[in-house]
């Protein structure tokens, strides 16, 4: 079955390149070296500069495509596992846990996400934090959002322009993506990729109550990458610092 982000694995390290949150991570969890465990650690955007920090990172992802390009980096102590975050089949305590840009939105129900934050406890150290980054959506009551991007593919130097279609509801974003990818000068596409998935929409007041009744609770929440206090209606980012209860 076809995951969201396999068909365009190529071209996910040439689109994100930005790194405030792998510097985020970088200072939070500083020196000695942690145990981590990441979760929907993709091509490894924020374990491989973890691990390159000394840092040892197991990474998990459903998507195959996307290990396979974390793989080709070849960077130790970083091991990408496929692994359906839903059914975790790990052991051994983990100092951090790691939910970046927006992993834990891919639970779309309350009941998904309670049975996957119950599962991380066991693997978590009695004084280890999880760290939870979810993105804030607009105060503005839009239906429907779309927008187009531009990049160049940075192993072939071709063009890729991105449409971007979101559509909001009460709970979710259903989020439609189609990539064209095009030599310069020429307007027929050498290849179309899709990329089609739902994200919940989850505030500080759902995402407390479900970490509560999970066993959790917030120790520290930011706003952004730099660590200012969170305010629900002006902070871009939601960064919850979580603990066992």
């Amino acid at each position: 079955m076809q995951q969201p982000y396999d068909e365009i694995a190529p071209l996910y390290d040439s689109e994100f390149t930005f790194n405030d949150d792998v510097y985020f991570y970088l200072n939070y969890l500083s020196l000695p070296p942690r145990r981590i465990l990441e979760v929907g650690c993709g091509t490894g955007r924020i374990a491989v500069p973890l691990a390159q920090n000394g840092h040892e990172v197991i990474g998990i992802d459903i998507s195959l495509p996307m290990l396979r390009v974390a793989k080709e980096k070849k960077v130790f102590p970083f091991y990408p596992i496929c692994m359906d975050m839903r059914c975790l089949g790990l052991k051994g305590n983990f100092d951090f846990i790691l939910m970046p840009f927006n992993v834990l939105g891919f639970l779309t129900t309350s009941e998904e996400r309670l049975s996957f934050l119950k599962q991380l406890i066991p693997v978590l150290n009695p004084n280890g934090k999880i760290i939870i980054d979810l993105f804030v959506p607009s105060q503005r009551k839009v239906k429907t959002k779309k927008y187009v991007k531009k990049f160049v593919h940075t192993t072939t130097g071709t063009l890729v322009i991105k449409q971007t279609q979101e559509t909001y509801n009460k709970d979710r974003i259903k989020i439609e993506q189609v990539y064209k990818q095009y030599e310069y000068g020429k307007t027929t596409p050498l290849h179309t990729y899709r990329n089609n998935f739902s994200l919940a929409i989850i505030d500080a007041e759902t995402l407390e109550t479900e970490l509560l009744e999970a066993g959790l609770w917030i120790e520290e929440m930011f706003g952004d990458y730099i660590q200012t206090p969170f305010n629900p209606k002006s902070s871009p980012r939601l960064l919850a610092i979580a603990a066992i209860l």
